[in-house]
């Protein structure tokens, strides 16, 4: 007879959970098993949108400084925090599937808290979690944009909504890792993205979801494509901020 409870608590002993960040084992009194409580208080964390061309922080949901761009940029943290990049490397490259779990609640926690002092009130906004291109996706088993998105509607449904497949990747590329510059990155990602069902879009607010802002050039291509259904705003929202 199989015991999944006693299976469970050996699994446990023989392999205990560790931190990602730092290695150090992680017991009931830490609150995810793969970040220990004193990594997850060295991140650093903003709660405010910005230009996505300077940075600067915006005083208004909608681009001032840069209005050309589009949209406007939220992280909730900086990739230079080694827990950060620790979580989205395990995430990413290793198969840890709870690393979503800390990501998800930082990107809910300081977006949330960000809308909250913009003064937005009971708007509903839709989530585009960034698509992956068909072959990653299955490599590694799941889209980790979408993984997030779901944080953010399971922690305040009110105000966030899921559109899985509004944004689609209509091509494979390169990953933009593989790319030496800017320049390289926008002409790998130039009309890869395209909408599915546009009509649900127009006159929305609407918040593209991705893991790291690094040049931008995702974040644009995807800002391009999410554009010609015309909705109210648009938010590029990330964990972090390379």
């Amino acid at each position: 007879m199989f015991y999944p409870k006693l299976a469970a608590a050996i699994y446990n002993v023989l392999f205990p959970a560790r931190c990602v960040s730092c290695a150090r084992r992680t017991g009931s009194s830490d609150r995810y098993t793969v970040l220990c409580d004193a990594c997850r208080e060295r991140i650093p964390r903003s709660s405010f949108v910005r230009c996505p061309e300077c940075l600067r922080r915006a005083t208004a949901l909608r681009p001032q400084c840069h209005p050309a761009s589009g949209f406007l940029l939220f992280s909730a943290s900086d990739f230079s925090s080694l827990p950060v990049r620790a979580l989205i490397h395990a995430l990413k490259y290793s198969g840890v599937h709870d690393a979503s779990e800390p990501l998800g609640d930082l990107l809910q926690e300081q977006l949330t808290e960000a809308l909250t002092e913009l003064g937005v009130g009971p708007a509903q906004f839709l989530l585009l979690p960034a698509p992956l291109r068909a072959l990653r996706e299955r490599r590694r088993g799941f889209n980790q944009a979408e993984r997030l998105t779901k944080a953010l509607v399971a922690k305040n449904p009110g105000m966030f909504a899921l559109l899985p497949e509004a944004l689609v990747k209509t091509r494979d590329t390169a990953s933009q890792t593989e790319c030496a510059d800017r320049k390289t990155r926008q002409k790998n990602v130039a009309g890869s993205f395209a909408l599915n069902g546009a009509e649900r879009l127009r006159g929305a607010n609407v918040i593209i979801v991705d893991d790291v802002f690094t040049s931008g050039a995702t974040m644009h291509e995807m800002v391009r494509a999410v554009r010609t259904a015309q909705p109210r705003l648009i938010i590029g929202a990330v964990v972090a901020l390379a």
